[in-house]
C-alpha cells in the first residue's frame, strides 16, 4: 500500500511540475499567432548547432549554448493589445502561484524589467525576463536543464542584449 501511495504521489508531483512548466508555454501559445504580436522560437537544436560551430573558439560561449534547451520571445507590437498581455504576464509569472522566484526588478522611465527564475531542486530550469511597458510588453523565456546565470550573461554579452547587463549586479552563486 505504501508503495502504491508513493508511486501515486510521485506521478502527481510530476504532473503538477509539468503543468506549472507549461504555464509560460500556454501563454506563449495564446498570443504567438495573434495579429499585433511578434514571436520568436529558438530550438534546442539551434543552440546545439551554435555550440558545435563555436567549438574550440569561445569556450564560455560554447558551454552557455549547450545549457540552453530553448528560447521563446513574445512582444506585443499593438498598443491596444498590450494591457491584456501585460495582465496575463503578471498572472503567469506570479511567484506565489506560478512557481517563479523573483530575482530582480529594474525601474526606469516608467517601465519595469523583471527577472524571474524557476528551479527544480538546486538547478535553474527557466530564466524569464519581462519588460512591463504598458503598450508594448515583452517576455523572454530561456529554458535549460541547469542554467548558469554567469554563462547566460556571456551569451548576452556576445549578442549585445543590453537587458541582461543587470545580471552583473547579482553577486549570489545561484548554481550551488
Amino acid at each position: 500500500m505504501k508503495r502504491i501511495l508513493t508511486i501515486a504521489a510521485l506521478l502527481f508531483s510530476f504532473g503538477l511540475a509539468q503543468a506549472q512548466n507549461n504555464s509560460a508555454h500556454k501563454l506563449f501559445d495564446k498570443y504567438e499567432d495573434q495579429d499585433g504580436f511578434t514571436s520568436v522560437i529558438i530550438s534546442e537544436y539551434a543552440f546545439q548547432l551554435l555550440a558545435n560551430v563555436m567549438e574550440g573558439e569561445e569556450e564560455a560561449f560554447e558551454e552557455a549554448a549547450r545549457m540552453i534547451t530553448g528560447v521563446r520571445i513574445l512582444v506585443a507590437e499593438d498598443a491596444a493589445k498590450g494591457p491584456s498581455f501585460l495582465a496575463d504576464l503578471e498572472k503567469t509569472f506570479n511567484f506565489k502561484t506560478g512557481g517563479y522566484q523573483p530575482l530582480m526588478t529594474v525601474k526606469s522611465d516608467g517601465d519595469q524589467v523583471l527577472f524571474y527564475l524557476r528551479e527544480q531542486g538546486k538547478k535553474i530550469t527557466e530564466f524569464v525576463l519581462l519588460v512591463q511597458e504598458p503598450t508594448s510588453p515583452v517576455m523572454i523565456l530561456i529554458e535549460g536543464n541547469d542554467i548558469d546565470l554567469k554563462k547566460l550573461k556571456n551569451i548576452a554579452g556576445n549578442t549585445e542584449i543590453d537587458l541582461l547587463d543587470e545580471l552583473d549586479d547579482i553577486e549570489l552563486d545561484l548554481n550551488m
